[in-house]
C-alpha cells in the first residue's frame, strides 16, 4: 500500500541525528499503527485515514484489505528462517478489554495482547515485561525501558530481528570508513564480486543483491556520491523512488565491499508519531480507544516502543547474465562503502508481487556496529 511506504519513510526522515545509524522496520511501523487503528472509535480514526491511508473517509473494505494484506505477507515472512517480527500490546488491568479487539489484531497482525498490573512506585513491571519479550524474541531487549514512565496504562512493543543468513566464508579485508566529520576507523568488509543489478544515479550509486537462500529476499544499497549529503538523499526516499531502485535497468559486474557490522536501534516512536500527524491516539483527552476497552476515559497510547536488530551481511547469489554479455566479461567495477550509506531489504510478496520493506536505515558510523 503506498500511502503506508510513504508514511514510513517521512517517520524515519524525523529520525535522522548526524553521525547516528537509524535501523528501523517499516513493516513493524505499518503493523504498529493497524493496532492503533483497531483500537479507535470511528470518529477518532480520521487522523489515521489522513494521515496515513490518505482516504477522505472510512472505507470499511480499503480499510479490511490492509488486515487481509499484512495477514498474507505475515503468513510468506514465517518462512524466512532467520527473520522474526513481534507485536505486543500491554494494557492496564484497570480498564475491560473487548475480546474482538484480541481476535482482530490477533488473527490478522499476530499482535499479542496482555493485561497488567502496572505499578506507580517501581519498574520492577516493566522487567517483568522486558522478559516476556525477550523469551519470544530469543534475545534481550536492552535499554528499551530506559526513557519511559513509570507509570503507564498503554504501550506497545514492537520488536524484530534479521540475523546474519551467512553459510559460507567470505572474502574479507579490513579497510578504513569515513564519517561525514572525516573520522575514519578500519573495519572488517566483506567482498563479493559478481554480476549484480547496478544504477547511476546524479545524487548516488545503488547496487541490489540477492539473498542466496531466499530468492525473494534483497538487499539494496544506496552509496551517495562524494559531493552529496546523505541526508538529502535520505530526504527524497519515497514510493516512487524505492520503485525507482527496484527496476534495476542493467546488469554489470561488480566488485562490493560492505561493512561487516550489525545494527541496533530501540526507540520510542510516540513523539515522533506525533510529529507525523497523529495527535489525538496520545492525548486522553481526545483519544478514544472505544474499539480497545469498554470505557476508554482518560486512556491513550503512551509508548510506542521498537526495537530492531539487524546483521547487514548474508550470503548473495550472482544473477545470471544474458547470454550475449557472457563473452569479453569486463574488470567487475568495485563500488566501496567505506562512508555513509542508506540500505533497503525488500521482500517480493508471491501473492501479488509487491515489495514490501522489512528493514529501512543509514549506516553513518561503524563504532558501536562492528560485528
Amino acid at each position: 500500500m503506498a500511502s503506508f511506504v510513504d508514511f514510513t519513510f517521512k517517520i524515519m526522515q524525523y529520525l535522522y541525528r548526524s553521525n547516528g545509524n537509524i535501523a528501523i522496520s517499516p513493516l513493524a511501523i505499518e503493523i504498529s499503527i493497524l493496532n492503533i487503528l483497531a483500537s479507535l472509535s470511528e470518529d477518532c480514526q480520521e487522523e489515521i485515514w489522513h494521515s496515513v491511508l490518505e482516504i477522505e473517509s472510512n472505507e470499511n473494505e480499503q480499510i479490511e484489505e490492509y488486515f487481509r494484506r499484512m495477514r498474507s505477507i505475515l503468513d510468506e515472512l514465517r518462512l524466512l528462517d532467520e527473520f522474526r517480527i513481534y507485536s505486543f500490546i500491554y494494557l492496564s488491568r484497570d480498564y475491560e478489554m473487548i475480546q474482538n479487539y484480541c481476535d482482530v489484531v490477533g488473527s490478522n497482525l499476530d499482535t499479542i495482547v496482555k493485561q497488567v498490573h502496572f505499578d506507580n512506585n517501581s519498574l520492577a513491571l516493566y522487567q517483568i515485561i522486558d522478559n516476556q519479550v525477550s523469551e519470544i524474541t530469543l534475545g534481550r531487549i536492552t535499554k528499551i525501558f530506559k526513557n519511559i514512565p513509570s507509570c503507564s496504562n498503554l504501550l506497545s512493543i514492537n520488536s524484530t530481528s534479521f540475523r546474519n543468513l551467512s553459510r559460507l566464508n567470505f572474502n574479507t579485508r579490513y579497510d578504513c570508513f569515513y564519517t561525514e566529520d572525516c573520522m575514519d576507523i578500519k573495519i572488517p568488509y566483506t567482498i563479493h564480486c559478481g554480476i549484480f543489478h547496478f544504477r547511476t544515479h546524479s545524487q548516488f550509486t545503488s547496487v541490489e543483491l540477492n539473498y542466496l537462500d531466499e530468492e525473494n529476499l534483497f538487499l539494496t544499497l544506496i552509496l551517495p556520491n562524494e559531493n552529496v549529503g546523505i541526508k538529502e538523499v535520505w530526504d527524497s526516499l519515497s514510493r516512487n523512488k524505492l520503485f525507482f531502485l527496484s527496476n534495476f535497468p542493467s546488469l554489470m559486474q561488480i566488485e562490493i565491499h560492505l561493512p561487516m557490522i550489525e545494527l541496533r536501534m530501540n526507540i520510542d516512536l510516540s513523539y515522533i508519531l506525533q510529529l507525523a500527524g497523529l495527535a489525538k491516539v496520545f492525548d486522553a483527552e481526545q483519544a478514544n480507544l472505544s474499539g480497545l476497552v469498554s470505557n476508554s476515559l482518560n486512556l491513550c497510547f503512551e509508548s510506542i516502543l521498537f526495537n530492531t536488530d539487524l546483521a547487514l551481511n548474508g550470503n548473495f547469489k550472482e544473477p545470471s547474465a544474458p547470454a550475449n554479455n557472457k563473452t569479453d566479461i569486463p574488470d567487475p567495477f568495485p563500488v566501496i562503502f567505506n562512508r555513509p550509506f542508506i540500505y533497503l531489504i525488500t521482500f517480493k510478496t508471491k501473492s501479488n508481487r509487491s515489495r514490501v520493506v522489512l528493514f529501512a536505515g543509514i549506516v553513518n558510523n561503524v563504532v558501536d556496529c562492528i560485528n
